[in-house]
């Protein structure tokens, strides 16, 4: 077993030690008091959320797309039955915005 494998094994048995204690704030303290820092780093990596989650990756990258399009077609001059595509843009940014 690698040296990452078990230190996440035992991040995770200490998490699940805490969470039983979540009742009691004193006795979480009492416990975390009694870890040294390099498992309260762990556990500090455990807890946190990601800094960057799907959804906002998701949203990024439309909006970026719907930008790019919308620079695209004003530099551009581009229409398409007479009528001038920025408006459906514009439209679109009122209606996801």
């Amino acid at each position: 077993m690698t040296l990452h494998q078990q230190t996440f094994k035992e991040t995770v048995k200490t998490a699940e030690t805490i969470t039983q204690y979540k009742e009691n704030d004193k006795e979480i303290l009492a416990f975390l008091n009694k870890q040294d820092s390099i498992m309260l780093n762990q556990l500090k990596v455990f807890f946190s959320e990601p800094q960057l989650t799907l959804i906002h990756s998701i949203k990024t990258v439309i909006y970026g797309t719907l930008v790019t399009l919308f620079l695209y077609f004003t530099t551009n001059n581009y229409h398409m039955n007479g009528v001038y595509l920025p408006d459906y843009f514009l439209l679109l940014s009122v209606l996801f915005g």
